[in-house]
Order: C-alpha cells, then structure tokens, then sequence
C-alpha cells in the first residue's frame, strides 16, 4: 500500500495509522520521519493512548549523543521515529558503503540504501509537506529509495501551502515520479506557466485547469475525508483587528512606502532597495520596531498598547504567536507571560497554570497539543504569510479534544502591508482547501 492521507489537523491521522499497523496480519517493521515535537511528544502518547503496551516504540533526535542513538537502533522495535535532521546520521550509521567517488571537495561515500528497503516494511512519513522543497537535502536523501519500500504512507494537513506544484515532492515519494514526472523540471514543463521575473529566473503559476488535472493523475494514491457530520471540534472564529496608527506614524509609513528611505533615531538612514525588502521592513515596522545592521530601533507601541486592553478583558488563559524576536522580548513583559518551549511548558499550559503562552509558529508549527488548556483566545501580534505555518500553528489548540470555541484574532496596522499579508494567506488557505476537496 502506498497512500497520502490529505486531511485536516486533528482528524486522527495517527490514530489511523496506529489502527493500521496493529492490526495487519504480521506487525510491520516501521520508520517514522516527522518533526523532533511530533517523533518525541505525538507519536509516543498517541500510541500510550490507544494501544499502551501493544507497540514497541523507539526514537533518535538531536538530543542524545551518537552513542545513545546507537544505542537504540539496536534495541528491538516495532516503529522507528527519527526527526528530519536524523536521517543524514541515521543513513551512514547504519548502512553500509557501496562505492565511493572522488570529487574537487573530496572523497563521497554512497551508502547502500537497498538495506533500508530491505530492514523496513513500512515508511511513514508525518508532516509530508517538510519535503516540499525538492532541492533541499532532506528530500534529496529520501528521493532514491522511500517510493521502493513496499509500504509507504505519508501524511499531511498542508499538502500544498505555496500552491499546487509542492503536491510533486509528496506523490514522489510515494510513486518515484509515475505520475507527476521523474523531476520538479519535467512536471513544470508539462503543467506550469513560467513568469519570468527581473533577476533572470522565473516564478511558476498554474491554471485552474493544469491544477484539476494534476488532481485528477494522484487520486488514485490520496485520501482527502469529507468533514463529518458532526464537528469534531468547535469552529474558530477569525476575526481581524484593524488598528489605526498615529499621525507620526501614519506619515512615517506612507513616506518610506513612497521613497523607499527613513531616517532612524540615531540619524542613520535606512533604505529598501526592492518592494519585497520594503515589504519586509514595514511588517517589522508595523509591530512596532525595525531591523537595521545587526541593531533593533524602537519606534511605537500601538499594537502592542492595544493586545494589552485586550488581555485586560480576559480571564481565560491567551495564547500570543509572534513573528519577530523583538516581539518575543515586548511580549514577555506581559504579567503572567511565558514563553512555551518546553516539555514542562505545555504540560503547565494544559493544565491552565500558564496565564499568557507566548509561542513562535515557526518552532512550533507541528507535533503539539496545546487544546487541553481552558484558552479561547488567540492573538497574532503580526500576520504570517506561511499559510502552512498559519494552519499548522492554529490547530495546536484549535483540534480535536477542544472543549471551547476559540477567537483567533490579528492584529493589523493599517496603513502597512498587515491586512495585504493576512489576505494573501487566506486566499492561499481558500486555494488549498479547494484541493483537497477534490480529493475525496
């Protein structure tokens, strides 16, 4: 079997896959790759849940010493987790080397991966959208032999968060490029319209109609569950927070918007020398301070004037997601403000003993459960553009197992690209789910 569940966070795609594995006629040997949170925190209770002492688990992180990991490899189990940045250590630990080649850096060993084929019944790789990038070395290193080993499930809550072309690095992995072509070349070739850009390289669009046919080709390997009649959770409000900045302010952004210059407090000028850099400044500048070589300027607290009126309305724990880390340090300031980071930290957390959680959605995207506590709000000090990260980071507390509707709010200055931001991830979340709805 070779198959990608495409479903919503919280709808029991480890469970499913736990159900799977307990119940074949023999016990599969199993390789996890997923995120340190999800191979150290999800997997584990999920398994102590529904099939305590029934399943031999076993996992490999950055946190031990090569000993350790060895260690454990050796040992007996039933299902292998190892986070991405593993499978480079895992991969020569553990196989033997076939050939060598002499390159201008050096001496490459090429190690056997027909082992790892032959040691593992089942790949399973949760969070498939880490794979995306098809250039990066994670994918590179699963690209030759994960689509061969017999059983290969790969799960994924954001199947395509930029748009439809990350699906190719996914169904790769399970078919070896059967369907959508053997490179990221070919499969734009066959479906993408290339837009060039000024730098000499292109970006790539897809039509409604290249997207459905592309659909079309990986249905056959792909699960995409209809919502059940019955929520599994309450429904989150979003809701937008328009603030309107000060005089100052209001001219400040409209002059660098227009002449891509500001002079900073200590006389120094800072310049964006393209709409993306310029972009870029004012989303730090709209939540209150800016970068500029190596140094922090601080240069208002109007939205963070207004998350504190806010909190004073609360009595329920907040959960706040920042962006930059001059938000972490402004936030942390808070009374009852905590950072969440730790084991210890989400524990307190679901157990209300948190008042405010401070949380980035760039550490902490996938692999948490954060729906235990009694929090009904959420804040997004700034927008993100990462629509993977925004539905991935929501569904810590918005899931299965939420015994309250949540308010996720975010807060917008107008007069910046705030609102342009939040819109753009929402249209990409629109496009997404559309997706994935033609694939049930």
């Amino acid at each position: 079997m070779k198959h990608a569940y495409l479903l919503y966070t919280g709808y029991g795609k480890t469970k499913m896959c736990l159900d799977k594995i307990i119940t074949a006629p023999r016990k599969p040997k199993t390789l996890l790759i997923s995120t340190k949170n999800v191979i150290e925190s999800s997997w584990p209770l999920e398994i102590e849940k529904w099939y305590p002492g029934q399943i031999k688990y076993e996992s490999i992180t950055g946190n031990q010493t090569p000993k350790e990991r060895l260690e454990i490899i050796e040992r007996p189990y039933d299902i292998l987790g190892m986070n991405t940045a593993m499978l480079d250590w895992y991969i020569k630990n553990s196989t033997s080397v076939a050939h060598k080649s002499y390159t201008k850096h050096g001496i490459v060993e090429h190690h056997d991966v027909q082992e790892l084929i032959d040691r593992f019944d089942l790949l399973i790789i949760d969070e498939v959208s880490l794979f995306k990038n098809s250039q990066s070395l994670r994918f590179k290193l699963l690209k030759k032999w994960a689509h061969k080993i017999q059983n290969v499930i790969v799960l994924s809550a954001t199947p395509t968060p930029k748009n439809i072309e990350d699906v190719w690095s996914t169904i790769y992995l399970i078919d070896g490029g059967q369907r959508l072509g053997k490179s990221i070349t070919e499969f734009r070739e066959n479906y993408a319209i290339p837009i060039a850009l000024p730098n000499g390289y292109n970006r790539y669009q897809y039509s409604l109609a290249a997207t459905d046919k592309i659909l079309s080709l990986i249905k056959d390997v792909c699960t995409s569950i209809p919502a059940p009649p019955t929520a599994l959770f309450p429904e989150p409000i979003i809701k937008k927070l328009i603030i309107k900045p000060d005089d100052a302010t209001a001219e400040t952004l409209k002059h660098f918007k227009h002449e891509f210059i500001m002079t900073l407090s200590n006389g120094e000028q800072m310049t964006a020398f393209s709409k993306t850099q310029l972009i870029n400044k004012i989303n730090q500048m709209a939540s209150g301070d800016v970068y500029h070589h190596d140094m922090t300027f601080h240069l208002n607290d109007i939205k963070f004037r207004t998350l504190q009126m806010k909190l004073a309305t609360i009595t329920t724990p907040v959960l706040i997601l920042y962006t930059f880390l001059f938000d972490k340090e402004k936030l942390l300031t808070l009374p009852g403000a905590r950072l969440l980071s730790t084991k210890q930290d989400f524990e307190d957390w679901n157990h209300n003993k948190i008042k405010i959680g401070i949380l980035s959605p760039f550490s902490a995207a996938h692999g948490l459960n954060l729906q235990e506590s009694d929090c009904q709000d959420m804040f997004w000090f700034s927008p993100i553009w990462d629509t993977e990260k925004w539905i991935q980071t929501n569904a810590r507390v918005c899931r299965r197992g939420q015994r309250h509707q949540v308010t996720i709010s975010v807060l917008l200055l107008k007069g910046s690209y705030d609102e342009y931001a939040f819109e753009l991830c929402q249209d990409k979340f629109k496009a997404q789910y559309n997706n994935l709805q033609k694939l049930r």
